[in-house]
């Protein structure tokens, strides 16, 4: 039985209701960044239907901004999307999604972690709203 690539999310929300952010020494940890960054949003791109598309979606982070929490407990100060993803056609994203010959890993991880980190705390609340933990 296939498991629910959505559980992912789950090691990011705790008891209390806060989601916890990655912090840059976990967006180093090149399984990490796989796995909670890169990963989820290879699996989120089809549904959001275009690189384009992603800064508009990312401002779901700002309407959680309250929820969201570093793992040493400070809070997260969602920035402004378009300050951090300036141009319109959003080309870096197709970078950020690409592959390598695997298809297993990234072509070449991003050191932009602002972005890998807006990315990656947009799928943990898209993936924790399907799996009802959140509304």
């Amino acid at each position: 039985m296939k498991q629910d690539p959505d559980l992912f999310a789950l090691e990011w929300f705790n008891d209390d209701g806060k989601v916890l952010v990655p912090a840059n020494c976990q967006l180093i940890d090149r399984y990490s960044y796989i796995e909670f960054a890169w990963k989820p949003a290879r699996r989120e791109a089809p549904r959001l239907g275009g690189r384009k598309n992603w800064p508009r979606a990312l401002e779901l982070n700002s309407i959680y901004t309250t929820r969201l929490y570093f793992p040493d407990g400070s809070r997260y100060q969602t920035p402004d999307v378009y300050a951090i993803f300036p141009d319109p056609d959003n080309r870096w994203m197709t970078n950020f999604l690409r592959a390598d010959r695997t298809g297993e890993a990234p072509a070449s991880p991003s050191k932009l972690f602002e972005r890998v980190r807006m990315i990656s705390v947009y799928c943990i609340l898209r993936a924790l709203q399907r799996l009802k933990q959140i509304r």
